[in-house]
């Protein structure tokens, strides 16, 4: 189809500059639109938060840990790219970070070829490994 491209890690045909309402499936997200086939299903991430960062996150004011909880849910459910959250970008290669406020940062790698995603720091922005 025109515009389109088929992603064989998801599974799934990727439409630019197309326009539906979400009754149709569709799924806006890093300026593409994703119509999801019921055939070819969806494959969740497998996300692990290392040991090391649970007692940052007990640290963390309740709003910061809601938003953590929201975006280990949206690393899950659409991957690790999440342009959505205040200042995400990639800081290597498969590694990615975002601001969970302005003191608090989160910072997660994905692993080629799987779809697994490990978040490894989670703390100030100050001591951010990046």
């Amino acid at each position: 189809r025109k515009n389109s491209e088929f992603c064989t890690k998801s599974g799934l045909f990727v439409y630019r500059d197309m326009e539906r309402d979400t009754s149709n499936q569709i799924l806006i997200t890093n300026q593409f639109l994703i119509i999801f086939k019921e055939k070819y299903g969806v494959r969740k991430y497998t996300v692990r938060v290392l040991k090391k960062c649970e007692k940052k996150i007990n640290q963390l004011p309740e709003k910061d840990i809601n938003t953590l909880v929201m975006l280990l849910e949206d690393i899950e459910q659409y991957g690790p790219v999440q342009p959505k959250y205040q200042n995400f970008s990639k800081i290597g290669k498969n590694k990615y970070h975002c601001h969970l406020s302005y003191h608090w940062v989160a910072c997660w790698q994905e692993f080629e070829n799987e779809f697994y995603v490990e978040v490894y720091y989670v703390g100030s922005r100050e001591n951010a490994p990046y």
